[in-house]
């Protein structure tokens, strides 16, 4: 369960927020990312989510493709290629 929220038809209290949140799990679901079973919450965050390792495994080799300076993060360039090859847009 990602959200929780009180709702009523005959009020309409929250309708709208409903077909959101079961229309953005549907299209955008998050459970394959992230490993649930795994209940730790840093002290500064009330999220209880920790990537699965796959994905902590792809992102880190999406990185390192990218990464042509061998930094530590991506300059604007390489931020740039990367979004053009994902989806053709450049970076602003």
């Amino acid at each position: 369960m990602e959200t929780c929220l009180k709702c009523s038809a005959k009020t309409l209290l929250n309708l709208s927020d409903i077909i959101y949140y079961a229309d953005r799990s549907y299209n955008f679901p998050s459970s394959p990312l992230y490993d649930r079973s795994h209940n730790v919450s840093p002290p500064a965050s009330n999220h209880s989510q920790c990537l699965r390792e796959a994905v902590k495994c792809i992102l880190r080799r999406i990185f390192r493709i990218f990464n042509r300076s061998h930094s530590l993060y991506l300059s604007d360039e390489e931020l740039a290629e990367f979004q053009v090859h994902v989806d053709d847009s450049p970076h602003r």
